[in-house]
């Protein structure tokens, strides 16, 4: 993965969490003057983008696993060879 991948695929998950956390507003009992609830969602996007410019850098690891079996047990049958499996492994570093 190069520098400008590992930029895009950052930027596409900040951005992912902005928007979620930005959905997600909380007013009521809870929030308090000063915080993200006291907000507008466009605030609260302006404030974490003047806090973006100021990075001076990043560091992305990344690692997921994931594994997949698929058949239909039968009662006769005491191995586990009846299912069939599926296993992949993903791992990412950029920065």
């Amino acid at each position: 993965m190069n520098k400008k991948t590992g930029f895009y695929i950052l930027t596409a998950l900040v951005t992912g969490m902005l928007l979620l956390s930005a959905c997600s507003s909380t007013s009521g009992a809870g929030s308090t003057k000063g915080s993200s609830g006291s907000q507008t969602p466009a605030q609260v996007l302006q404030k974490t983008q003047d806090a973006m410019k100021q990075l001076k850098s990043v560091h992305l690891d990344l690692k997921s696993n994931s594994a997949v079996q698929t058949g239909t047990p039968t009662p006769s049958s005491s191995s586990s060879s009846a299912f069939k499996g599926i296993t992949t492994t993903l791992m990412g570093n950029g920065g």
